[in-house]
């Protein structure tokens, strides 16, 4: 039997499995305090420090990974039928901060609710959110935070306005510790209910760097979009980035192959210096059909590059030797979507707290955006190519003119 110690006060006797249901509803965590013998002293102890709890949480978290991807499953399914209308999740990453991610995440989405689609824009760079300062609103009562760490709040009630039609808004939550390492079922059920909402599009700004939230909500999403500039630093890490994120997502895709995931922990051993065409060669030899699924994989993904800040034509280069490279040493395609002219009413509309596509939607950068947006990112139109830039260029400036006065921090 056990003790647990809750606001200073001692709860209990428990046994093992009314514990393991407490934990079920959350009201046994591994930061609970429980009164166990410890190297032979009894002593008030942390949850996660006792190992059949860690049992527990880990066959608790199981379960909820398997029922969160048969809801994946079902939502296909349904999509499939034509049940659900299909909703897109665009997840924007790169690894280095500073490329604009933020920027161009914006911009994305304002040119598809430009063109009438439904955008919602979800700010997926935990404890460390900037993308409401983007969009000049103020902080909701309701973000992230509620969803994934006090478990008080649904996805729909997240959903905040931005001013501009079709086009809302979820928020992170900035500078909170303990919003990061999530659990994975945790952002398995985010995606979910993004799938559930009513919109065509959801685009998730991720943050800088390579911890195992960014790289899970990468890997979740529909599709993975790279944001880098042409200097070299920024090159080198999105190329690791995308390494990182193609051997997390095998790991965790084929976690039950216990083949696949002992020659995965043989790279970890290695620090991933094999190519991946040397990875596959190797498990080719012990299992032709895990090899077989494991290149499967790697095809079935959708990466795409944008490459930032572009001053010379022949920067452009530097991106085609990304995505050269990413071919050889990961077996992986990578679409080059265009790239973004540097302008510097970028930085003067950061810094006015406004979107540059909607102060200046005829600016290089927002043309440039626009012509990824409607050449690479939508399926083909009835109106093509510098026709339908006119049009939404036109639908910007009306959206400019339409939206609300900014938002004051009452009006939630």
């Amino acid at each position: 039997m056990y003790y647990q110690l809750v606001n200073n006060k001692r709860q209990g006797p428990f046994s093992l499995d009314q514990l393991q249901e407490m934990a079920r509803q959350g009201t046994f965590t591994t930061a609970s305090i429980v009164w166990y013998p410890l190297q032979g002293k009894w002593q008030w102890v942390e949850a996660r420090k006792i190992i059949e709890f860690v049992k527990v949480f880990r066959t608790i978290e199981n379960e909820a990974i398997k029922a969160a991807k048969l809801e994946a499953r079902e939502i296909r399914r349904e999509v499939a039928e034509g049940k659900r209308p299909p909703t897109t999740v665009i997840a924007v990453g790169g690894g280095k901060g500073g490329v604009g991610k933020t920027s161009l995440t914006v911009g994305l989405g304002l040119c598809l609710a430009a063109m009438k689609y439904s955008v919602i824009l979800a700010d997926c760079d935990l404890g460390g959110a900037n993308m409401r300062t983007a969009l000049g609103l103020p902080e909701p009562q309701l973000t992230s935070i509620d969803f994934f760490i006090h478990n008080k709040a649904e996805v729909t009630q997240l959903l905040t306005p931005t001013g501009v039609d079709s086009l809302q808004f979820i928020s992170g939550h900035g500078g909170v510790l303990g919003l990061a390492n999530l659990k994975y079922s945790q952002k398995l059920k985010f995606i979910n209910q993004l799938k559930k909402l009513e919109a065509d599009f959801v685009l998730l700004d991720l943050g800088a760097g390579t911890s195992y939230d960014v790289l899970d909500f990468f890997l979740a999403s529909d599709r993975g979009v790279l944001i880098t500039c042409p200097d070299p630093f920024s090159l080198e890490s999105a190329f690791g980035f995308l390494k990182t994120a193609m051997y997390r997502g095998i790991a965790r895709s084929f976690s039950s192959d216990e083949i696949i995931y002992r020659h995965i922990k043989k790279q970890m051993d290695r620090a991933f210096r094999m190519t991946m065409f040397q990875f596959l060669t190797e498990l080719r030899v012990e299992s032709p059909e895990s090899a077989d699924i494991v290149w499967k994989y790697l095809a079935a993904y959708p990466k795409g590059l944008i490459l930032n800040m572009v001053r010379q034509r022949d920067e452009i280069k530097a991106a085609t030797e990304l995505i050269a490279e990413a071919s050889r040493q990961l077996s992986v395609k990578v679409e080059l979507l265009g790239q973004v002219s540097y302008d510097a009413i970028v930085r003067k509309s950061t810094l006015d707290r406004s979107p540059f596509v909607l102060t200046q939607p005829t600016s290089k950068a927002s043309r440039d955006l626009l012509k990824i947006v409607s050449e690479k990112l939508l399926p083909r139109r009835h109106v093509e190519g510098p026709a339908l830039q006119r049009w939404a260029i036109r639908q910007m400036r009306q959206v400019s003119s339409q939206r609300q006065r900014p938002f004051s921090s009452n009006e939630y």
